[in-house]
């Protein structure tokens, strides 16, 4: 977990990948903008046998839920040509 986190807020769930790289470069892209972040199911670095399907689950507090988001979205955005 990154940034500081209030104990009593509850942790919601922003995604869900089945890619471990995916999930890896989306929660350190979170911590680098400050983000408590935690991950639920399997581990985004964990090896596994190829065939078994990954459950990684990235979840939040909720009061940072929509700052999650908005961050979210700006990563996963389309780059835009110049004009």
């Amino acid at each position: 977990m990154s940034a500081e986190a209030d104990p009593k807020d509850a942790w919601v769930l922003l995604c869900a990948f089945d890619d471990p790289t995916l999930a890896r470069m989306t929660l350190d892209f979170l911590e680098d903008h400050d983000i408590p972040v935690q991950t639920r199911g399997d581990s985004p670095d964990g090896v596994r046998n190829l065939y078994s399907p990954f459950d990684i689950r990235i979840v939040v507090p909720a009061s940072r839920l929509q700052e999650a988001r908005d961050a979210l979205s700006a990563f996963t955005a389309e780059p835009q040509p110049e004009t």
